[in-house]
């Protein structure tokens, strides 16, 4: 992608919108990379140009937005991340329409960045508006579907509401136990059972499989301290 912005600043100019395309894709590609800072930069210089070219409200340059938001995110700065966020979300409602894709995926990261600033009160509304939204507009065997439920089930969860969120991440997990992406949903699932005193369950749940492979860093972590709550087992 680097090859491909310069290529498109000698063909079409600094400021060309073709030029932010590309520095976008970039920035998705060093995000996806975890090279969170590079990426920001990235995303910040085609934000720059789409906003003066296309216009502050313009879906692609709330696209840029948001990809700023979340690599502000990666770094640790989930409150400038929720802060930009909450304020691109009506902006491209207004623009695409709430229930289109792009509306959705701000309001998955919304919702994320709410729980990784710690106020699941709120991540618990956000989860479940966006549930709500997901599974009338794709149903509930879709991926955002399964997304939402775990995220509402993990901040039921840090609300001391266990019960609640055994119910819905045992429907999340179900959903997704034939998904490369399951591990994450198993081991929240895990976490329910231990904080109800199912230890045998959550052993069993921990014993993750073919799955392990598609452990976020995150949960890799979470996968070892789980285990060390159950005793080492």
């Amino acid at each position: 992608y680097r090859d491909l912005v310069e290529r498109q600043r000698r063909l079409q100019g600094a400021d060309h919108p073709v030029t932010a395309m590309a520095l976008h894709l970039l920035g998705g590609a060093l995000e996806n990379q975890e090279r969170f800072a590079e990426a920001e930069a990235a995303y910040q210089e085609a934000l720059d140009i789409r906003e003066i070219r296309l216009g502050p409200s313009h879906a692609e340059t709330m696209s840029s937005a948001l990809g700023v938001a979340s690599a502000w995110a990666g770094q640790g700065r989930v409150a400038e991340a929720v802060e930009m966020t909450s304020r691109s979300l009506p902006v491209i409602r207004d623009a695409v329409g709430p229930d289109h894709n792009q509306s959705i995926n701000a309001e998955r990261d919304l919702a994320r960045f709410v729980y990784a600033a710690g106020d699941y009160g709120a991540a618990e509304r956000a989860y479940r508006e966006l549930l709500a939204r997901v599974l009338r507009v794709r149903g509930p065997e879709h991926w955002w579907a399964v997304e939402a439920r775990h995220g509402l089930g993990r901040a039921l969860l840090r609300n001391g509401r266990t019960s609640e969120a055994l119910e819905e991440l045992t429907v999340a997990h179900e959903a997704a136990r034939d998904d490369a992406r399951a591990g994450s949903t198993r081991l929240s699932l895990a976490e329910a059972h231990i904080e109800l005193g199912h230890a045998d369950v959550a052993d069993s749940l921990l014993a993750v499989g073919r799955d392990s492979a598609s452990l976020s860093r995150e949960d890799v972590v979470r996968l070892r301290e789980l285990r060390e709550r159950l005793g080492g087992r």
